[in-house]
C-alpha cells in the first residue's frame, strides 16, 4: 500500500524508529539506497523473514519521494491474513552512490524494442513467411486441414 502521509518509522520497534527515521532521510536528501532485513512479528505471534529496499526518486526539493519494496523471504500460509504489528531489524545495508564503484562501471547499451521500420513481409525460407508486427515477429502456420 501506498504510505504518503503516514509515519514510516510507526511500523517499527520504538528503539529503531529514530534509526529508520534516519535511513529513510537518507534516501531523499543523498540519494542513497537502504536494504534492511528484519523480522515481522504478527498479531498473533508468528514471525517471518522479510527484506526492505527503499529507492530514492527524483521528485525535486518540495515533492521527495522514494519507491520502497518489501519481499517476504517464506510465504507462509498465515502471511496476509495475520498482519504484521512489530518488526526487528536484523540487518541494514546503506549504498550511497558517492562513495559505491557503481559509478565507475561502464554503461551497457540496451537495444531498443522498437523496429526501425515497419517494412514489408519477410520470407524466412528454412521457417516459412514471416511478417513484422511492431517489435515481433509473426510466422504464418497453422493447421492445414
Amino acid at each position: 500500500r501506498e504510505l504518503k502521509g503516514f509515519s514510516f518509522p510507526s511500523l517499527w520497534r520504538e528503539k529503531d524508529q529514530r534509526l529508520v527515521s534516519r535511513l529513510i532521510h537518507g534516501v531523499f536528501e543523498q540519494k542513497s539506497v537502504v536494504l534492511i532485513s528484519y523480522e515481522g512479528f504478527s498479531r498473533n505471534g508468528r514471525s517471518n523473514k522479510f527484506e526492505l529496499l527503499a529507492l530514492p526518486l527524483d521528485g525535486g526539493v518540495e515533492n521527495p519521494r522514494c519507491l520502497g519494496v518489501i519481499s517476504a523471504v517464506e510465504k507462509p500460509f498465515w502471511l496476509g491474513a495475520d498482519p504484521i504489528t512489530d518488526a526487528l531489524i536484523d540487518s541494514i545495508r546503506v549504498i550511497d552512490p558517492e562513495k559505491e564503484l557503481l559509478n565507475n562501471r561502464p554503461a551497457i547499451d540496451v537495444p531498443s524494442l522498437v523496429p526501425d521500420e515497419l517494412g514489408a513481409p519477410e520470407t524466412i525460407s528454412a521457417l516459412g513467411r514471416a511478417r513484422r508486427i511492431r517489435h515481433l515477429v509473426v510466422f504464418d502456420g497453422g493447421r492445414e486441414e
